[in-house]
């Protein structure tokens, strides 16, 4: 069973590769807990002209801040490389009281915001 890991939009993924993908933390992401919120701290993403001179302007590098509310922040501490989506929406189901379809769609949802943000890359399963 090999791995290949996605930048593509996890919304374009078939459902069952979208269910089997292992979504994995961007080492450059820094996760801050204070009294119970969580705040994750990474790499800004600019685009157009006025973002790159943006980012050579800078002396340091641009970070973006995300605060999480309190299932986002389940999710997150969920999310290792290792687990699927179906396990973590499984983990969802059970903890937050949610049918299925409930926990899949808002799991898919967070997770192609944390996607389409740099926050994290799904690990898509290729071959048998």
């Amino acid at each position: 069973m090999n791995f290949r890991a996605t930048l593509q939009r996890p919304a374009k993924l078939p459902p069952e590769a979208m269910r089997k993908s292992k979504p994995v933390r961007n080492p450059l992401v820094e996760e801050v807990v204070d009294n119970g919120v969580t705040t994750l701290c990474g790499p800004a993403r600019v685009k157009g002209l006025l973002g790159k001179l943006l980012i050579r302007a800078a002396s340091q590098p641009i970070v973006k801040r995300y605060e999480l509310e309190e299932v986002g922040a389940f999710v997150w501490s969920q999310i290792d490389g290792k687990r699927t989506l179906e396990s973590i929406s499984k983990l969802l189901q059970s903890k937050y009281k949610m049918n299925r379809l409930e926990a899949d769609s808002s799991l898919v949802a967070f997770v192609q915001l944390l996607a389409e943000r740099g926050l994290i890359t799904l690990l898509v399963k290729t071959g048998s």
